[in-house]
């Protein structure tokens, strides 16, 4: 870390602003009798029709955004749906709300969204599926009516009853009643099982060769292989994926229609988003683990009665943003602070980029800072594994000497150990499972690959999920820093780092000088065995 701080600091000029959303002369939309949040889990932007997706998995949400804001540049802060959600509905940052997996609890002293909307003589009602947003994590504070369902492994998908629910709620309320409604599904979720009508629109003929199972075991198991599947077998996962999107977009098409039924469609915001996206192996894994831009980058749609007209803004907003935007569009104040800024004054007024900057972390160590600026949009990724942790088979890392130095040892039994600079092997040796020096005399300074020839589960972590365990180091750190021009390169596939080292400086600093912190202390009750078993269901554990 000594070195990341030095090289940081090489940077000249103050340090920048945390940027957030600019104050414009617009007015704020009026107040509407009800607000309708909707989170599509695990929905990645660039898979829909509005962010450009060729496949035509989302007619009725294409046709929604014509008459939308639509946040272009949208991310979320973590990418798990228990830590994302309860970002969603307090406006903190993870680091703040302090609820991680798999059993942590909110704080009662953090007011949430629909406690605010309760407070201010707003009926409120939530419809989950269950898992990670189930109540005892503290998504049902705030809800005169809450139901979270939990899916077993054999349960049907849930997200008609889930909808059907909602609507339910809509025509039960009294003629001046206002609300707060929301809705969360995991129809895109793993696994990947729509109905064969829409699995037929996307995948025809059999499953290739070795196709993997749909669901969240299977893929965590391939990922212990360190492998990437054929590309057949890639195309198949997405299509079974895309066939989620393409139900879920038909089931808000009915739910729109039962809000025009009602009467409600001219004073009621609907917002449309996800907690994070998903990942088919576009930079090594599968599921949603990582940093890069499909796992973060998230759909958000603000839809209210008195716009007609699409309106699409390109900065950087965050998901911490949408409780004060909500609750600046309802004119009800939360009792604490937040850290997301409302957004507001953007819905259904055009206006150039604002300047935005969008956090993200992992809890193995991975950061992430993405900032949209004059047109242009970079992003940071920093991985700074735990020094004590077992590694995967492989790892890379930015070596910032001629030499390289540290201690290794194997787990469980012997494995070769091959150190790659950019494509030359650099030496190849033989790891035990006691300590051993490892030195290169010549290594010199870049990025350095390690990969061992296999891996083994942990058998004390096999009950939580599958753990590629392969070897340990210490005396090193395993850090890397990666920078992508995401305007011109979406797909984050050319790593800029050494080539735009002012850039690379300048938000590495800002990275590291980010430290949210906890606003209070968190309780972890463990588990009841219904939510256990759901958890299993999701992938989450094994």
């Amino acid at each position: 870390m000594a070195v990341i701080l030095a090289f940081a600091l090489l940077g000249l000029g103050c340090e920048e602003e945390l940027r957030r959303p600019e104050r414009t002369g617009l007015p704020v939309p009026r107040a509407t009798r009800g607000y309708i949040l909707i989170s599509i889990d695990t929905l990645r932007a660039d898979h829909l029709g509005l962010y450009g997706y060729p496949r035509p998995t989302s007619p009725f949400l294409d046709s929604l955004a014509r008459r939308a804001t639509v946040f272009e540049e949208a991310y979320a802060q973590f990418p798990s749906t228990l830590v994302s959600h309860m970002s969603m509905l307090t406006g903190l940052y993870p680091r703040e709300h302090g609820v991680f997996p798999p059993n942590s609890v909110l704080p009662s002293k953090v007011e949430t969204l629909p406690e605010v909307f309760q407070r201010n003589g707003f009926r409120t009602a939530g419809f989950t599926e269950g898992g990670f947003v189930s109540g005892r994590y503290g998504f049902r504070r705030g809800f005169d009516v809450f139901n979270s369902q939990e899916r077993s492994r054999k349960a049907d998908r849930l997200i008609e009853r889930t909808f059907r629910q909602g609507g339910d709620f809509l025509e039960s309320l009294g003629p001046q009643d206002r609300f707060f409604l929301f809705l969360h599904t995991y129809a895109v979720h793993a696994p990947y099982d729509a109905p064969r009508r829409y699995q037929d629109l996307f995948w025809h003929g059999p499953p290739p060769p070795g196709a993997i199972r749909p669901a969240g075991p299977a893929l965590n198991r391939w990922d212990l292989t360190g492998e990437r599947p054929p590309e057949p077998v890639l195309d198949r996962l997405r299509a079974q994926y895309d066939a989620g999107i393409r139900q879920t977009d038909d089931v808000l098409r009915g739910f729109f229609a039962e809000i025009e039924r009602l009467g409600l469609a001219d004073d009621v915001t609907v917002v449309i988003t996800a907690d994070h996206g998903e990942e088919f192996h576009d930079h090594g894994r599968f599921n949603h683990t990582q940093l890069y831009r499909e796992t973060l980058h998230v759909p958000l749609l603000v839809i209210h009665p008195d716009a007609d007209a699409p309106v699409r803004h390109g900065g950087v907003v965050q998901l911490i943003d949408l409780a004060p935007t909500l609750c600046e569009l309802a004119r009800v104040k939360p009792r604490g602070r937040t850290s997301g800024a409302s957004l507001a004054l953007r819905i259904g007024a055009p206006s150039p980029p604002s300047p935005g900057t969008a956090w993200g972390e992992t809890l193995g160590g991975e950061r992430s800072v993405y900032r949209g600026e004059h047109a242009r949009l970079d992003s940071l990724l920093l991985f700074d594994p735990p020094t004590d942790d077992w590694l995967p088979r492989r790892v890379s890392f930015d070596n910032h000497a001629g030499s390289l130095a540290f201690q290794a040892r194997s787990f469980l039994e012997p494995r070769r150990l091959t150190v790659r600079r950019e494509g030359r092997m650099l030496e190849r040796i033989t790891l035990l499972p006691d300590w051993a020096l490892v030195q290169i005399a010549d290594s010199g300074p870049g990025r350095l690959f390690l990969e061992a020839d296999g891996c083994a589960e942990d058998p004390e972590a096999r009950r939580r999920e599958p753990v590629c365990h392969a070897f340990q180091v210490r005396g090193i750190r395993l850090t890397r820093i990666e920078l992508y021009d995401v305007a011109h390169d979406p797909g984050q596939l050319r790593d800029l780092s050494r080539e735009r080292t002012r850039t690379t400086r300048a938000l590495l600093r800002d990275l590291l000088a980010f430290k949210p912190k906890l606003v209070a202390e968190v309780s972890a009750p463990p588990l009841d065995p219904a939510l256990e078993e759901s958890l299993r269901a999701l992938g989450y554990i094994q």
